[in-house]
C-alpha cells in the first residue's frame, strides 16, 4: 500500500494509513505559489501579533 518505512516499534497500521499530506513530488506552478503566499500574507495572526511591522 505504501513504500514508507518507520521505526520497528511504530505499529504498521499507522505506517499504512492514507495521508492527505503525502506528496506525489509534482511541481507546483509559480502562479499557484504566489497566490498561496498572497493569501497567507492576508491571514490574521495569532493575538494580532504582527512581527512584520
Amino acid at each position: 500500500m505504501t513504500t514508507r518505512t518507520a521505526h520497528p516499534k511504530v505499529h504498521q497500521l499507522f505506517v499504512d494509513r492514507w495521508s492527505p499530506r503525502a506528496f506525489d513530488e509534482s511541481e507546483i506552478p509559480d502562479e499557484d505559489l504566489e497566490a498561496i503566499f498572497a493569501a497567507a500574507g492576508l491571514a490574521p495572526s495569532a493575538f494580532n501579533y504582527q512581527p512584520w511591522k
